[in-house]
């Protein structure tokens, strides 16, 4: 999975905005603010990369528990695939 082109998450003031760019702009209405944690899932979804990695990565950043990490990763990718930014989703159980 990777983040589709033609979104770029910005900083603004400590926050984490994801903007539509070019013909985004008029596929998807809005910005999406973000989370410092989706924030961190944001950049690792600029390259290439598989549930099972992205749990491991968020496992590493954050000081929680496994069964949390995979619904939390599992929710956020959900929601990208929902509003059309994830090339190549994978539905994860």
């Amino acid at each position: 999975m990777k983040i589709k082109s033609g979104f770029e998450m910005v900083e603004i003031m400590n926050d984490w905005i994801v903007v539509p760019i070019g013909e985004n702009m008029m596929k998807v209405e809005g910005l999406f603010a973000l989370s410092e944690s989706s924030a961190f899932l944001w950049k690792q979804l600029n390259e290439e990369n598989s549930y099972d990695n992205l749990v491991s990565l968020f496992l590493t950043e954050y000081e929680i528990d496994r069964s949390t990490a995979e619904l939390d990763v599992k929710d956020f990718l959900e929601g990208l695939n929902k509003i059309g930014i994830l090339d190549d989703f994978v539905d994860v159980h």
